[in-house]
């Protein structure tokens, strides 16, 4: 069996794809800095001092490519989520699997993300979605309100991440676009495969292996759903509100959990 390397692409754009579009006008959420320390440093910091991965890429922001954000490499930017998620991809090719990461998510830990990866690699399939329990994230941040799905092991709203096997992706890059839809607006997979499917989706008696099934016959991969205690992985800054509420609580009066030094990356 091919033992699984894994790389993390990080998108330092304005429109990452993983939710609906920005509310911050013209601003970028991943380049906002709070207490010195934009919020894509951040995510990069987290995934790097996350055990198991292997390259992290940023592709996106204005630093140089030789050292972006504390990133091991950095690319540009065009205007297509997908297209840029492609480039991360092409971009780790010493590993079989990937992760993707919007460059987002101030509140994100390494125990969120290494809980998401062990959950992820466990089930073996091409493409990985994370889902947390709304409880989870209430009581975490109960500043914020979310979107979820009524399933029928409870509320859920979706992780902003995405876990994939990179050979089979950068194979067939079409169906990037497809992935990060379905993780964008999960209701539509409903919608690709029956009307019965609408129904029960409805009525809240879909479950997570049913999710994962319509994802494999909408992408023609192996795909499951998981579910993790990850509040800070489903927190991302789209709206005014979720960048006060990252300001608030990460403001230059706390100090920071990973700090972005040299010494930390490698």
């Amino acid at each position: 069996m091919t033992q699984t390397t894994l790389g993390a692409v990080i998108l330092a754009t304005r429109e990452t794809g993983f939710s609906a579009a920005s509310e911050l006008g013209e601003q970028s959420a991943p380049l906002v800095e709070i207490a010195g320390r934009t919020l894509v440093e951040r995510v990069v910091a987290v995934a790097q001092a996350t055990e198991g991965l292997g390259r992290v890429v940023v592709v996106g922001g204005e630093e140089s490519p030789a050292a972006p954000f504390g990133a091991d490499l950095g690319l540009p930017a065009s205007d297509s989520p997908a297209a840029n998620l492609l480039a991360g991809l092409m971009a780790c090719e010493d590993c079989t699997h990937a992760v993707l990461l919007p460059g987002n998510l101030p509140f994100l830990t390494q125990a969120e993300l290494a809980q998401f990866l062990s959950a992820a690699i466990g089930t073996r399939a091409d493409v990985v979605y994370p889902m947390v329990r709304r409880e989870a994230c209430e009581a975490a941040f109960p500043e914020l309100r979310r979107n979820c799905l009524r399933l029928a092991e409870g509320e859920v709203t979706g992780g902003n991440a995405l876990f994939v096997n990179r050979e089979a992706l950068v194979a067939n890059p079409e169906l990037i676009e497809r992935a990060v839809q379905i993780r964008r607006e999960p209701w539509r997979l409903a919608l690709m495969v029956s009307p019965l499917m609408v129904l029960s989706f409805n009525a809240g008696r879909l479950g997570l292996r049913d999710i994962a099934q319509a994802a494999e016959k909408a992408m023609g991969l192996s795909a499951a759903a998981v579910t993790v205690d990850a509040p800070g992985l489903a927190t991302d800054v789209r709206k005014p509100i979720d960048l006060k509420v990252a300001r608030d609580r990460l403001g230059a009066k706390k100090r920071d959990t990973i700090p972005i030094s040299s010494e930390r990356f490698r």
